[in-house]
């Protein structure tokens, strides 16, 4: 069965959200725009305050108007609502036409700038330069290394509007909310979130690697939502990682309830948890600087392969890697050091351990080929 529609391949969206996984090369434009949409609806359901009657009805007007413009963009219901949750997947349509409609801020297909997306669409550069933005609800306030939210509102009488950070490959950036926890985004991440915490709980969705410190509030547990995964905290400080098919926690400090439909473990510091791709959660003891050295600026990696360090280094410092010599790959090395500003610094030091490795770099792209 042909799983595309309208330019959309609907079983690799459903797929990262199920892993949370964060990797916006592999999307079009237009399943970027879907994909935000529809995490930003789970998080509003695991909220439990989505008007679902509406959201359905919502739904069946936006359906017609697609219709209306353009007999190409078609949403096949049923194969959509037989691949995922219909909850969830059957308010998009509603979500991306009214609330979520980016048609007039569109942004390069795959930017490599830092990018807060406001409720209504609005797209605004960060990273660049000092910026404050006020409104009704919020104080914004950017600079080139992070971004502070303040409530102007009573929590009791904000709407609930959802903003959304993304960080491109070769960058992090800090982020304060509006409770006071900090959340630091590394390469390729992206985070939605409220611009006000209502109820008891206070609830975010993060893709890629985020190393959270959570304001405690023994009142208003932090959740973080992530594919399978949810993390339940008071006040702790630890790392989410979701860039590949197993989703690592790392606890810091504090305690974190790690749970997913099917299992569920409690972690305490120097412990990480594991979560297949069933569902199924383990933990481990572990060095938590390991994890966590992105966050401190350092660069950290023990006995990995240099084809698992080009990865990182790929996100970290926006390269593509080539080897010319595939036995390359399965080299092993351990190298901790501040990050330099510049690749070729890494590679220095790499070079300085007797790896004998020759290193050209062309553009975005680096070749790696064995050296004499």
């Amino acid at each position: 069965m042909d799983n595309t529609d309208n330019h959309i391949d609907w079983d690799k969206l459903i797929e990262i959200m199920d892993r949370g996984s964060a990797h916006p090369e592999l999307l079009s434009e237009a399943e970027r725009d879907m994909l935000e949409s529809a995490l930003e609806l789970r998080l509003r359901l695991n909220m439990d305050r989505f008007p679902m009657e509406q959201g359905w009805e919502d739904f069946l007007a936006a359906k017609q108007k697609i219709e209306h413009k353009t007999k190409r963009r078609k949403l096949n219901l049923l194969r959509w609502a037989a691949a995922a949750s219909l909850l969830v997947l059957a308010a998009i349509g509603s979500w991306w036409l009214n609330g979520k409609n980016h048609s007039a801020n569109k942004m390069a297909a795959v930017s490599d700038q830092i990018i807060l997306k406001r409720n209504g669409g609005k797209s605004v550069v960060l990273g660049q330069r000092n910026q404050s933005i006020l409104d009704s609800t919020v104080h914004i306030q950017s600079d080139a290394n992070g971004i502070v939210y303040t409530s102007l509102a009573k929590t009791d009488q904000a709407a609930i509007t959802f903003d959304t950070l993304e960080v491109p490959r070769g960058k992090t950036y800090a982020l304060q909310l509006p409770d006071g926890s900090k959340v630091t985004l590394n390469a390729a991440s992206r985070l939605i979130f409220p611009e006000v915490f209502k109820g008891n709980k206070r609830e975010v969705y993060v893709m890629g690697e985020a190393f959270f410190d959570i304001k405690h509030n023994s009142g208003k547990a932090f959740v973080v939502h992530t594919g399978q995964i949810d993390m339940t905290v008071l006040g702790t400080s630890f790392d989410v990682n979701t860039y590949d098919r197993e989703l690592k926690t790392t606890l810091v400090s504090g305690k974190l309830m790690v749970s997913s439909k099917t299992d569920r473990v409690l972690l305490m510091p120097g412990e990480q948890s594991v979560c297949d791709v069933h569902g199924g959660i383990s933990k481990q003891k572990v060095d938590a600087r390991l994890y966590t050295a992105w966050y401190h600026g350092d660069l950290f990696f023990d006995n990995e392969t240099l084809e698992d360090i080009t990865n990182t280094l790929g996100r970290v410092y926006d390269y593509d890697f080539e080897f010319m010599d595939q036995s390359l790959q399965n080299v092993r090395l351990t190298l901790d050091m501040p990050k330099p500003i510049s690749i070729e610094e890494v590679f220095k030091q790499i070079q300085l351990t007797g790896t004998k490795l020759s290193v050209s770099v062309q553009g975005r792209q680096v070749v790696l080929q064995k050296g004499k």
